[in-house]
């Protein structure tokens, strides 16, 4: 059996629904790095892929260089974007 693993980065964004459509179609299951930018930006995609049943994962609020940023820098990056994933997704 063969099995590939599919992520969506820098989302949700305008094409987001269309994937949406494709995913439904095709029954598959991907994996959505958002960003908190985006997700400020497309909320209502943002809940779109959850109540899709997606898996979300964090990829930072505004998508830093993160080797060049302090580990303090970093950390809120993540923290804020885990609060607003939260916030207008509901997953954890």
């Amino acid at each position: 059996m063969h099995c590939v693993a599919v992520t969506y980065d820098d989302g949700p964004s305008a094409m987001t629904p269309e994937l949406l459509n494709t995913i439904k179609k095709f029954k598959l299951s991907i994996t959505f790095f958002e960003m908190g930018n985006s997700i400020m930006a497309f909320p209502n995609t943002a809940q779109k892929v959850a109540a899709a049943g997606m898996e979300i994962g964090n990829h930072t609020v505004t998508h830093p260089n993160l080797p060049a940023k302090t580990p303090d820098r970093i950390r809120r990056e993540l923290e804020h974007n885990s609060q607003l994933i939260k916030q207008f997704t509901g997953a954890t």
